[in-house]
């Protein structure tokens, strides 16, 4: 019967459950609201399988319709995944690959803004020591080397040229 395989793949179901984008949660939340009207979840059927149910309130019943109706919804869910694994696989990895190039491309971007602000914040710190250095007629190498050994700052001189221009120290 349904309901045996159901219980005995519940902590698989449940675990790919868990791994499930938003909308995919979405989609099979609102199948088992649906499926939850189209099956008919008699009490009898469910305490075959259930024992425990005869005792529960109403209530508590309830959610369990309502649990029996998620667990089949997310079979329904992984049925319809590995028909279309078959049916289009390289459309399917070309997809996903796509999706993990943006993804890293995004992830990518973000940490070398913040790289990028971070560094900015610190050399504003030596702002005053920078410019003295420059006005003594130091070199973009010898400050970005005195950055490095004096306070464990690593800037590239072509940074730190841009920055000055910036400054309007170059």
């Amino acid at each position: 019967m349904k309901f045996e395989r159901l219980l005995r793949n519940e902590s698989r179901l449940l675990s790919a459950f868990r791994k499930y984008l938003p909308h995919e949660k979405g989609f099979v939340l609102k199948r088992a609201n649906e499926l939850i009207s189209e099956l008919s979840l008699d009490e009898e059927t469910i305490e075959k399988y259930y024992p425990e149910f005869k005792n529960l309130l109403t209530f508590q019943k309830a959610l369990a319709q309502r649990y029996f109706a998620l667990l089949l919804a997310i079979e329904e869910y992984e049925r319809l995944l590995k028909e279309r694994e078959y049916e289009g696989e390289e459309k399917r990895a070309q997809l996903l690959d796509q999706r993990n190039q943006k993804i890293a491309l995004d992830i990518l971007r973000e940490s070398k803004r913040k790289r990028k602000a971070l560094k900015r914040e610190k050399i504003e710190k030596y702002r005053k020591e920078i410019r003295a250095l420059r006005q003594q007629g130091f070199g973009v190498r010898l400050i970005a080397k005195f950055l490095f050994k004096a306070h464990r700052l690593k800037v590239s001189p072509e940074y730190l040229r841009r920055v000055l221009k910036e400054w309007g120290e170059e």
